[in-house]
Order: C-alpha cells, then structure tokens, then sequence
C-alpha cells in the first residue's frame, strides 16, 4: 500500500487523458483508504484550482464530499477561491449558503461574493455562477 503523501504526488500531477478522469477517481478512493484524506484539504482543492472549469465528469464530487467532512475546510475553501475561483469551488460555497449559513469560515458570505466579484481569476463563465449563488 502506497503512502497517503505518494498517492498526493499523484493526484498533484494528475491530468485527464482524452477526457477520462477515472485515474483520478482511482487516486481519490487510494486516499480515502488512508484515513489520512484531512490532512490534504489543501492538495484536494488544488485539484479545483487547477481545473476552474472543469468538474472532472463528475469525479471532483469525490472532492466535494469528501471535503464537507472536514471541521476546518471553510478557511481553506475561502483561500482557494481567492487564489483560483473554480466552478466547483463556487458549488460549495453555494451548499454553504443554501444550508441556511450567514458566514463561512468566520467571514459574512455577501462579503466573500462581493470580494470574489473583483478578483482577477474570475472568468465570464465563473462570474454567472457566483451570480447565481447571490440570485
């Protein structure tokens, strides 16, 4: 059994061939078998950040879940989303709000909306779905 910091390199490295994303699917389940999935919140949202528009044919869901596990996971989605706003960064946010929550990881979610609407990063097709978290 490999170590949960090799199956990171990894997923780090990751790139979908012809559209298939079930190696990573793969690398996420070897992951999960550690136990040791919280010590990679960080390395896991990369992932998103490192594909902003792409939810990996469903495969980032693994991320998604996995993530909402986590006690200390808001901090680090917000600090992803700073450094690379991503489709299903967006989608979390949005579960966030939707469960009723006024802030995330300490901070008032319009706030976060409102500094995400200026960032950089944020393309045309990302700004819609912010836009619709607000909606």
């Amino acid at each position: 059994m490999r170590t949960s910091h090799d199956i990171v390199k990894g997923i780090a490295v990751f790139q979908p061939e012809d559209g298939n994303w079930l190696k990573l699917d793969a690398l996420f389940r070897e992951l999960w078998e550690t136990g040791e999935e919280e010590k990679f919140t960080v390395d896991l949202l990369h992932v998103l950040e490192r594909f902003p528009e792409e939810d990996g044919a469903g495969v980032f869901e693994s991320i998604v879940h996995g993530l909402e596990h986590f006690k200390t996971y808001e901090v680090e989605l917000l600090e992803s989303l700073n450094r690379q706003p991503s489709e299903v960064g967006l989608r979390m946010l949005r579960r966030i709000k939707n469960s009723g929550a006024k802030t995330v990881g300490g901070i008032d979610i319009r706030k976060v909306v409102t500094d995400l609407l200026s960032n950089e990063r944020l393309t045309p097709a990302l700004r819609q779905d912010l836009m619709e978290i607000i909606g």
